[in-house]
């Protein structure tokens, strides 16, 4: 792979091996799309994937016993930038950038049902998000 960006998910450790799959995708929908829309919320840096985490779980000591970080590295030559999500754009490319809940912060959201998805995304290990 080219030039690439690194993404974040913080998911909880059961869902660790299906973090970049489609059944991951379908069963939790996010802010941007519709529940049963397969797409993959990441970030690009591992504080605003916890900090998108915890705007919805609320308290920071799940995140120590319970969510594991997961990278990837995505061709960054397939990452659309947009304003706002559009299913004909996920469609027509594997990932949309978007703006994120904090300024100057994006949100990468892919989709895994894209035929270029495993020839352009390389999954990389799990890590615990905090050392408290």
């Amino acid at each position: 792979m080219s030039e690439h960006t690194t993404i974040w998910r913080l998911v909880h450790k059961s869902h660790a091996e299906i973090a970049y799959t489609t059944k991951e995708a379908y069963q939790f929908p996010g802010h941007h799309t519709p529940r049963n829309t397969a797409v993959i919320y990441a970030a690009e840096s591992p504080s605003q994937a916890i900090l998108e985490t915890l705007l919805h779980l609320g308290d920071p000591q799940l995140l120590q016993r319970d969510y594991l970080l997961v990278p990837a590295k995505i061709a960054t030559s397939t990452i659309y930038q947009a304003e706002q999500f559009s299913r004909s754009l996920l469609q027509k490319h594997l990932a949309l950038r978007l703006p994120a809940s904090i300024p100057s912060e994006y949100l990468v959201l892919v989709n895994p049902a894209h035929q270029d998805f495993s020839s352009f995304i390389k999954i990389g290990a799990p890590i615990a998000p905090l050392d408290l």
